[in-house]
Formats: structure tokens, sequence, C-alpha cells
């Protein structure tokens, strides 16, 4: 990409007025300032936990608390199979046909960020609440303390003991961004243990990597949507700095392992149950999610798609209660409503 200004684009006049308030109304800590706090590498458990409060009171304190309002739910904190977990289950309770399903959700941030519950609840909440069925959110484990496969593992853990008191057909398994590409891995981690794989998955905000992570939308193998991390102009120090901090939880990984990386191989994304992609036109994923939905018809898999006009990487998990956020929730229920057992 040669040097250029930032384009600047106006809003899409497809967008919902309550989606163009949020947007100006959500102000978040500054993209600079985000830097200046994000600790090194080597930083003490205790620097990271005091970032990791910092980040989820500017992040998601404020749209979480307006979720819980808007969508009521009860939240029951837990460990299964020794992984921290939130228990959500609609007040309304749930559907007689929702009675013996639940859905395992899986948080993003890069493999990060967004320690702790309150990220994966932003998600688990509404669509608990819409689609009244029992969904468990995982605080799985990230780097810098941890690498690949160590939430895999967390995923397996809970999913087994999920299984032993579900069957396989009524469970389903969803997560945006990184949440999304453990999604991934876990299937392909289920499929190489000999467990079956559950009856349908959400992947949200992201494809089955590769790309992710180790090569920036800055660069190629993200097609055009690409340009919505920088806006066409050379990557900043927050791009260049979050980046590389997105790069250590795969570092290890071999980069010939299907299960790391099960966007390689076909055998593997053949036998994925039905499956959601879920996007927005301005997300720099969004041309990787395309081509992954295309690409699962292509190998037989029951592929379904849900894009929203102008909405950028999870930037629907913030906008509780305006349409495009509650349509992508509505959507996600219905699909797993239809899907499950």
């Amino acid at each position: 990409m040669t040097d250029s200004a930032p384009v600047t684009l106006p809003s899409s006049d497809l967008l919902s007025p309550e989606f163009n308030r949020h947007r100006a109304e959500y102000v978040v800590q500054s993209l600079a300032t985000l830097v200046g706090r994000l600790p090194q590498r080597t930083a003490t458990k205790a620097e990271w936990d005091r970032f990791d409060s910092w980040l989820d009171e500017h992040y998601n304190a404020q749209p979480l608390a307006k979720a819980l309002k808007l969508y009521p739910v009860d939240v029951a904190e837990t460990r299964i199979a020794g992984v921290r977990v939130a228990v959500v289950t609609p007040r309304a309770g749930v559907t007689k046909a929702n009675e013996g399903r639940v859905l395992i959700h899986l948080h993003g941030g890069g493999f990060v960020f967004h320690r702790g519950l309150n990220n994966g609840l932003l998600e688990a909440v509404p669509v608990a609440a819409i689609g009244r069925v029992k969904i468990i959110t995982l605080d799985y484990r990230q780097a810098p303390f941890h690498r690949y496969p160590a939430a895999s593992e967390d995923v397996e853990a809970v999913y087994r003991e999920v299984l032993s008191q579900h069957e396989p057909a009524q469970i389903g398994i969803f997560g945006s961004s990184a949440g999304a590409v453990l999604a991934c891995q876990a299937l392909a981690r289920f499929q190489s243990v000999g467990l079956p794989v559950p009856a349908a998955v959400g992947v949200f905000c992201m494809a089955p990597p590769p790309p992710f992570p180790s090569v920036p939308p800055w660069e190629s193998g993200w097609g055009e949507s690409g340009f919505w991390f920088t806006g066409d102009a050379q990557p900043s120090e927050y791009d260049r700095r979050v980046w590389q901090a997105i790069q250590w939880y795969m570092e290890e990984a071999d980069s010939d392992d299907p299960l790391a990386y099960p966007g390689m191989s076909d055998q593997i994304l053949s036998k994925f149950p039905p499956t959601l992609f879920l996007s927005g036109t301005r997300d720099y994923a969004v041309s990787t999610v395309l081509a992954a939905h295309a690409r699962f018809l292509r190998l037989g898999v029951q592929s379904s798609l849900y894009v929203m006009e102008a909405v950028g990487h999870t930037e629907h998990l913030a906008a509780v209660g305006t349409p495009e956020a509650h349509g992508a929730h509505e959507h996600t229920a219905r699909f797993f409503n239809q899907t499950l057992a």
C-alpha cells in the first residue's frame, strides 16, 4: 500500500438513526491511550490485571449495563471442568423446544484482550433473552500467559462436560472475531479426538484461519476489506502494537497444522455442521467471511450469511438495542432454534 492519508466516509444512509446516535455517543478511550496503557509482554500478572480492568470499564461496562436492562437474564458465574464460565438464562424462561438445548459462546479479543466474562456477555445476554435459550460463555485462557492450544483445550473440556448432559444435536457453538476463530479450531479439535461435532456453529466477523493472526490486514490475504483496518493509510503505532500482541497466542503453532489453522483443510471444513457467518460491510474481515461462505457452499456444508450494512468489526456488540444489533442477535437465535434438535 502506498503512502496515503486516511479516508473518511460519511455514514451510510441505510444505517438506522439509532446506530448513528450510538456511534456519536459511544465514546471510548482514544487509540493512542490504549497503546500507552498496553502492558509489555513481560509485564506481571498484576499489571495485566490492571489493564484488563481499565479495558473492561472503558469498552464493556456501559453497553453491558444497557444490555442487562433491555434483555432480562440471570447470569451465574461458575466453573465447568475447571474453566471459568457464566451461565446465562432468560428470566422469561427457556422455551419448551429449548429445554434440552444449550449454546456455548466464545468471546473475541485477539486471544489477548477482554479477559474475563463481560465481553462475552455482550453477545450472550441478548441472544439468550431473544432466543430464550441457555448460553454458557467461557473465560478461556489467553496470551500473554498462555499459548495455543490452551483455549482449544478449555473449549474441549467444557464441551465434554456439556456432552455428558446433552446430545450433540442439542448443542451449538458460536463466537465473534477471535471467538469465531476459536470455534473453528475447536471443531477441528473435536474431529481429531473423535468427539461428535455440535449441531450448528456461528462464525462471526472472521473466517476459519488463515490468515488470522499472522498476516495483518494492511498486507495481502484479507481481500478488499482489509482497507477498513487502517482506512487506506499506513498502519499507525496503534495498529502495529495491537497486531503484534494479537500474534502472541498463535506464535508457537505449526503453520502447517490444520487444527490451528482449519481454513487450510477442505477435509476438516467439509465436516462442519450447519454454519452461520455474520459480518458487516465495514468489517476488515468481511472479504474473508464472504469467501469462506462461498467455500462452504462448494464443499456442500449448509452455510448461511448475515451481513450488516456499514457496520465495522464486531461493532454491533456495543450498539445494544439498535435495529442492526438486535436484528443480528435475533437472526443468531433463530438460526440455532432452527438447527438444533
